[in-house]
Parts: C-alpha cells; structure tokens; sequence
C-alpha cells in the first residue's frame, strides 16, 4: 500500500511538473518562482528515495527502475530551462536563485542539461541491476547536482 501511495505521488508530482513549465514562465515571479521551487523539490523527493534504497534504510529496491526514470522526467532540461527563462533578479518572493543564473544563463543550462545526463546514466544502471549502491549515484548525479549547488553557487542560502 505505502509502495503504490509513494509511485501515486512521484508520478502525480512528476506530471505536475511536466505539465506546466511554459505556462509559468508567463506568469507574475511568485507563481514562476513557486514553480521552479516545485520542480527542484520533486527532484530533491525522488533522489531521496532512490538513496534511502540504496542505504538499505528501505527495502524496496524493486522500485528502483521506476523512480530513477521519475528522475530522469523531473530533471529534463525542457521543463527546468525555461522556468528560469524569466530573470526574476529582483523580485520582493522570497528564492533561493541567484542574479548569476541569468548573468550566466548559458552555464546553468549546460549544468541542467548534465544534471539530466547524469540522472538517464543512473537510470540505465537500475535498468541493468546495476545500481544497487550509492557508489553510482557520486560521479552520475550528486557531481552535477553539485555543480549549481557548490561550484557556481548558482543557488543561494535558505530563506525564510
């Protein structure tokens, strides 16, 4: 039952954010800005999963195949890219997006775009059986991830 809730809510999260990229990127910087929000929160939900697997803190590795192509659909440069089209540098919402994501649009979307290449290469290791530690996830995802996170620091401190 908790197996089929969890598929339900990644899959429901996942359309959501499939859905709707070009229809916020018109709208007013909260809504834009709750998007992307929405967006790296599915990313951030389904990577957790795949690494309490992975820890052996959830036996469910069974699951493995379809939350890794969740994350392959959550990370696609189509849906996270034009998100960002809209430079919302100086918007009174609350975000965690930084004026050098615009002032290096180019930069950040090759490191989306790695990001999703790293989440397919994941993807392909659970396919084959082959992901069955964290071991894979380091080179693959967490490198990329890292890539906004620490290394352009493209994403900026918690807000309130």
């Amino acid at each position: 039952m908790q197996n089929k809730l969890r598929k339900a809510l990644i899959a429901g999260a996942v359309s959501c954010a499939i859905m709707t990229p070009f229809a916020a990127t018109s709208a007013s910087d909260e809504a834009v800005i709750a998007h992307r929000q929405g967006n790296f929160k599915t990313i951030g939900t389904i990577v957790a999963n795949i690494n309490s697997i992975l820890k052996g803190e959830v036996d469910n590795k069974e699951s493995l195949v379809g939350l890794t192509n969740a994350l392959v659909a959550a990370t696609n440069p189509d849906i996270i890219i034009p998100s960002f089209k809209k430079d919302t540098t100086g918007s009174s919402v609350k975000n965690r997006g930084v004026p050098k994501i615009w002032a290096e649009f180019d930069k950040f979307s090759g490191g989306v775009k790695d990001m999703n290449a790293g989440a397919k290469a994941i993807a392909a290791l659970a396919e084959k059986g082959e992901l069955v530690n964290m071991e894979p996830m380091g080179p693959t995802l967490f490198k990329t991830c890292g890539f906004c996170h620490r290394v352009e620091n493209f994403r900026g401190p918690e807000v309130e």
